[in-house]
């Protein structure tokens, strides 16, 4: 029996939009609210070759460069950065060293064992971000020679004395095509 979906998108790009509207119609509302205390997410989805670690590089730079325009004196930026593989979870602030998913007595999953940087200033958050994006595991696939296998975490955490802290975490996830289409 073959089912059958339909997804409604609030907005789509096409190839020339550039990574500015990109990032000012997606992420850039996620890092305000995350910026006074709250936490939003932007995950990168699709099938391999579809520019979705170009495009989450592009979010990750402006982002960086808005997050810190944005901050206050007392406030400090905290990033962590792992890479989900199959059930295996490394941190890549690490030298890809093993970190233990737990669920808490809430039944929340913590990531036990996990690098957290600090970092002072936008070009130091980015070089951090950059050189864990790097390490990532990939491997040539009939689309892509470089094409990630994995899913990434990276989680900026922005620490406010006396106030909620605020999280924005991106998520660049590994090819969502099955291998038999990608031939």
């Amino acid at each position: 029996e073959m089912k059958h979906h339909a997804f409604s998108f609030p907005r789509v790009f096409d190839e020339l939009t550039s990574n500015d509207t990109v990032y000012a119609s997606t992420a850039s509302p996620l890092v305000r609210h995350a910026s006074e205390g709250g936490t939003a997410t932007v995950f990168m989805f699709g099938q391999t070759g579809s520019g979705k670690t170009y495009t989450m590089s592009a979010i990750h730079e402006r982002a960086v460069a808005e997050l810190f325009s944005l901050l206050h004196e007392s406030e400090k930026v905290v990033v962590s950065y792992v890479e989900l593989a199959g059930s295996s979870c490394r941190d890549m602030l690490n030298g890809g060293g093993s970190v233990d998913l737990m669920s808490d007595k809430h039944g929340e999953v913590q990531l036990c064992g996990m690098t957290e940087l600090e970092a002072n200033d936008a070009d130091e958050l980015l070089s951090v971000m950059t050189a864990a994006n790097n390490a990532r595991l990939t491997c040539a696939t009939g689309v892509h020679d470089q094409s990630s296998r994995t899913h990434a975490v990276c989680r900026v955490s922005i620490r406010r004395a006396g106030k909620p802290d605020g999280m924005f975490t991106m998520v660049d996830l590994a090819g969502s095509e099955r291998s038999k289409d990608s031939m």
